[in-house]
């Protein structure tokens, strides 16, 4: 991430309005990641497709598919994503840049291949009745899409973010203007569009990859070799991905809360809307994360490092850890002053915005509850990043374990007691998770001069 910090350094020296927008707009694509803007660009556009031909039921079918899409393809792929990530961090450590490319079409592939075997079984149950082409586009889609969460662990090593940036824009503007023109036609051509997008969207950084870490080898699986694999990375990756989505699933899959829409395929009428909505409420709030964490924490989490390894003055590593400590309580009061405002903001205005989209008012109780949840997932990725950054393998597992093991206990729970209880199991599941995390943070940053004696390899 050295390079992305450099860059928005650059931007915010500027000291200007324009800058500072810029570096936001960056950030907030980059640290939302792919499944957020996808969510939010299919929420934009089949919405505005919806108001010009009318045709609602095709809107909710269309969201509903690309929901699906998004959630198994990241369930799937999520074993490989922190682990892979670890992988690129230590090559680029060991400067061994040639390793990366190879490695990676081995990950990808290897992604592909089991996000199809797991895809094939789940296409014949949700497509059921349906023409073969509707499974086939569907595992395809899935098996791409795990490629694109993948490719994402790259990106950090690129310095050319604004390619990345422009990548994502780009791309999902031209699927919202694809979305539009399809939306009179049958629904299959609007899947096949988020098919190709994504194809597209892959391609383009695929091709930016190679040109970032040029090889002579094709393909390798040393990621897999045993001194480089972090088997509990596979795993928390895994928690935190089934920790997101279990919730919508139960909703989804309870005859109570659901319908189908098209085959088997179902939508939760008491939940979808809400916790959609609840979610691209912390957009914001991610992007100035990620920028303060970019801009000012890895500057002087590098600098740590470097007085570790260099046998710094032992004045000189205290002033660092100091200000490490400070940035991390500063960014997190940050983060949560931000989406307090804004979460204040919206519970003043939400009548309005449920009017002006033609959502029921109903809805407005389950949605505070799942915002205030929403507000706990920033915090709860904040405490992640600190931790990942602080190589607190065994802290993250346990984390992310609770996270998904209470909201699947709590979600059902809650859901036995009626409707009106809905998106408590996942915001409480998030307070006791963010809780854990915290203490296990505060654990961490008293125990980080263990690093001057006894080596990293000893806090985890």
């Amino acid at each position: 991430m050295a390079g992305l910090a450099i860059e928005f350094k650059k931007l915010l020296n500027k000291n200007s309005l324009s800058s500072l927008l810029t570096a936001l707009g960056y950030s907030t694509v980059i640290s939302s990641g792919s499944w957020l803007v996808v969510i939010a660009f299919t929420f934009i556009f089949s919405y505005i497709a919806a108001k010009i031909t009318g045709n609602y039921k095709k809107m909710i079918i269309y969201r509903t598919y690309v929901t699906y899409s998004i959630a198994l393809s990241l369930i799937i792929s999520s074993p490989f994503q922190l682990l892979f990530s670890r992988f690129i961090a230590d090559q680029l450590f060991k400067k061994q840049l040639a390793r990366i490319f190879p490695n990676y079409v081995g990950v990808i592939s290897l992604t592909i291949i089991i996000s199809t075997l797991f895809a094939i079984p789940i296409s014949i149950f949700l497509f059921k009745g349906l023409p073969l082409i509707y499974k086939l586009i569907f595992v395809f889609t899935i098996s791409i899409l795990g490629a694109i969460w993948v490719s994402t662990s790259l990106l950090a090593g690129l310095k050319k973010y604004i390619y990345i940036f422009f990548t994502f824009f780009f791309s999902y503007v031209f699927l919202g203007a694809l979305l539009i023109y399809l939306y009179k036609y049958e629904i299959f051509y609007e899947f096949f569009a988020f098919y190709i997008v994504q194809v597209l969207l892959l391609v383009l950084f695929i091709i930016r990859i190679i040109i970032a870490f040029p090889s002579t080898e094709l393909i390798s699986f040393d990621f897999l070799k045993k001194e480089n694999v972090y088997y509990s990375l596979a795993f928390t990756g895994l928690f935190y991905n089934l920790g997101i989505w279990v919730d919508k699933f139960l909703y989804w899959f309870n005859k109570e809360t659901s319908h189908a829409i098209f085959s088997n395929i179902r939508n939760s009428f008491v939940y979808d809307f809400p916790v959609t909505l609840a979610f691209l409420t912390i957009v914001p709030g991610l992007a100035v994360l990620f920028l303060k964490v970019e801009s000012d924490f890895a500057e002087y989490y590098s600098k740590f490092q470097v007085a570790i390894l260099g046998k710094g003055q032992l004045d000189q590593i205290y002033f660092i850890i100091n200000k490490i400590i400070y940035l991390i309580r500063i960014t997190i009061f940050s983060i949560l002053f931000l989406q307090t405002i804004l979460d204040s903001i919206l519970i003043i205005y939400e009548n309005k915005i449920f009017k002006a989209l033609n959502v029921s008012l109903l809805y407005i109780p389950i949605f505070n509850v799942l915002m205030v949840g929403s507000a706990l997932l920033l915090l709860f990725i904040a405490i992640f990043i600190f931790l990942s950054y602080l190589d607190r393998r065994q802290d993250l597992l346990l984390i992310t374990f609770t996270f998904f093991i209470t909201n699947l206990l709590l979600t059902v729970f809650f859901m036995n007691l009626g409707i009106v209880f809905s998106g408590y199991g996942y915001t409480i599941s998030l307070l006791i998770a963010s809780l854990l995390g915290l203490f296990y943070l505060k654990r961490s940053l008293n125990e980080i001069l263990y690093w001057v004696y006894i080596g990293n390899n000893q806090l985890n």
